[in-house]
């Protein structure tokens, strides 16, 4: 178990950093990470649309499944080949999206706190309003592009932040669950 948790714990910061970081590159240059953005989102569709199709095939599955499989196939490439030609034309996508990964986070945040609100040396309380922080920014980003992109991808950069450092925080606080418990054999 104790190398499960330090890969869950490692994963859990590393997530955090990542989003720290690219919240600090949305915000320092926008335009081009929103069109990067897009277009890594489209290329990760063709590819994974090509795999689709090529998997379909190569298996042998009932024919129904062929079906589906090219069905989802065709799902991932036309969008992805519109994402890579036209970026602008996701980009108001793109960070509706963000936001509600960002929501999602947060939600799963408030649920961490509220778990931990019974266990001894845990600042739950700390953890429940970082939650909820993350969730609000997170309905701002999906609700601002509407109004202004610009303010979108500024809101997104310090939803992203706030996000990472919780990420980063909840992963250096996590105590392995092991410690002092006698080992089985």
């Amino acid at each position: 178990m104790g190398k499960l948790f330090k890969r869950a714990r490692a994963t859990i910061i590393l997530t955090g950093v990542a989003l720290i970081v690219l919240g600090v590159i949305i915000f320092l240059y926008p335009i081009a990470a929103t069109s990067s953005l897009v277009e890594v989102v489209g290329w990760t569709l063709v590819v994974a649309g090509v795999i689709t199709l090529v998997t379909s095939f190569v298996r042998r599955n009932p024919e129904t499944e062929v079906v589906a499989d090219l069905t989802v196939a065709l799902a991932e490439i036309v969008p992805g080949i519109i994402m890579v030609m036209a970026p602008t034309v996701f980009v108001l996508f793109i960070w509706s999206l963000i936001g509600l990964y960002i929501i999602l986070t947060g939600i799963n945040d408030v649920f961490e706190a509220l778990d931990l609100r019974g266990v001894a040396d845990h600042h739950w309380g700390a953890r429940l309003a970082m939650g909820v922080l993350t969730i609000l920014l997170g309905a701002f980003v999906v609700a601002t592009p509407v109004f202004s992109t610009a303010v979108g991808m500024l809101l997104c950069a310090c939803a992203l932040v706030v996000d990472g450092v919780s990420e980063v925080a909840s992963g250096i606080r996590l105590k392995d669950p092991d410690v002092g418990q006698p080992d089985d054999l």
